[in-house]
């Protein structure tokens, strides 16, 4: 069964080609949901990630492309639903202390998986505050490649920017942590 099947499948109502789609990007929304900010402490990730899942079932019908393109378009409405609610919050975040490289070794590198490991979901909180560091842009796209694992065309798409600026923020985020963490504590991060 191909890609475009099953979102053929999921926009005819099928519910186990929602069930796949929810088993293939579930885990690593909410894992890219808890590392965006967030003003709004009474809005969980959890619910940004089921109202994301809720639009995207009521808008399927106008979208095109296969179930690749389909992870780009999820994180795509659960970033700015995440965005308008942070913007209409009157809450401000609270800064976190850094932490240290070992959080973000530990759940990089995961290129090229379906799923994101939940039991890496307790690492997060240590891997957000190693990312406030960052400015939001390379936050996200660092967020998005290293640690959830989304490859550079689908983290353009869900960041509404071209793959050279994924790229380049990257490139900018991976180098500002490295010196924050030598800075901080003399840590390591591999240059990839």
């Amino acid at each position: 069964m191909g890609n475009d099947d099953v979102i053929t499948r999921a926009k005819a109502g099928d519910q186990e080609a929602w069930r796949q789609l929810y088993r293939l990007h579930a885990s690593r929304l909410l894992a890219l949901l808890q590392l965006l900010p967030n003003n709004d402490a009474a809005l969980t990730p959890d619910d940004i990630a089921a109202e994301a899942w809720v639009i995207a079932a009521d808008k399927l019908d106008g979208f095109k492309g296969d179930e690749a393109a389909f992870a780009g378009w999820l994180y795509t409405i659960a970033r700015n639903h995440n965005t308008r609610t942070s913007q209409r919050s009157s809450h401000s975040a609270t800064p976190h202390p850094t932490g240290g490289a070992a959080e973000l070794d530990a759940v990089a590198g995961r290129s090229g998986h379906a799923t994101f490991d939940l039991g890496d979901l307790e690492r997060l909180d240590s891997i957000r505050r190693l990312l406030v560091v960052l400015p939001e842009r390379q936050r996200a796209v660092v967020a998005c490649l290293d640690v959830v694992g989304l490859d550079t065309e689908v983290t353009a798409q869900a960041l509404g920017m071209s793959q050279t600026a994924v790229r380049v923020n990257r490139h900018r985020g991976l180098a500002r942590l490295r010196r924050h963490l030598t800075e901080v504590g003399g840590f390591a991060v591999a240059s990839s």
